[in-house]
């Protein structure tokens, strides 16, 4: 579990999706330190964000809810009668958040670094006919996620948890490679 609390905090696809991001902007490197400020900051911020959502749930579900918690429906209802109606709302609304963030962003990121690997034209300030296979790979990426999410019967905390502890395995190696690539060494 702790390799999955730092694989959904520190994620792979992350490392990624901000290099592209910075290369699409065309940020000039003497604003590389206002690039690295602006990450630090999100990253402390939505650590900080995680501490607080591990401590609330573990003082409010440990003490005195249910333990074995399979899937996000009942973790919200479980937080009501211990913490309020408002509580249960909070963590559906998060939910949303997280997922509708996660399924626009994930399929970006793997949609730039692929077109990236393949060297197509990509960007999303690129119009569909200058980058029609990084578009169409994004769309067919949601779609998949979608059809992933949709099927009956899938234990989808469990497919959560092992893709955060997949990004926790991945990351050092990942971080090798962009700090390699950062320095110039090749």
């Amino acid at each position: 579990m702790v390799v999955g609390l730092v694989g959904t905090t520190i994620t792979p696809w992350m490392q990624f999706y901000l290099q592209a991001s910075v290369v699409e902007k065309e940020i000039p490197k003497d604003k590389y330190n206002l690039c690295r400020l602006d990450v630090f900051l999100g990253c402390i911020m939505t650590d900080v964000i995680a501490f607080f959502i591990v401590v609330a749930c573990a003082a409010t579900l440990h003490v005195a809810g249910p333990h074995d918690i399979t899937d996000a429906s009942q973790a919200a209802l479980a937080l009501k009668p211990l913490a309020g109606e408002f509580a249960a709302l909070l963590f559906a609304v998060g939910l949303v958040n997280a997922s509708l963030l996660s399924a626009a962003i994930l399929p970006l990121a793997t949609a730039y670094n692929i077109c990236e690997g393949l060297g197509v034209e990509s960007g999303v300030n690129k119009k569909f006919s200058e980058a029609p296979v990084f578009y169409w790979l994004y769309t067919l990426l949601i779609a998949c996620g979608a059809g992933v999410v949709l099927i009956p019967k899938l234990p989808l905390i469990k497919v959560m948890i092992f893709s955060q502890v997949a990004n926790g395995i991945l990351l050092p190696f990942v971080l090798v490679l962009c700090c390699f690539s950062s320095t110039g060494v090749n």
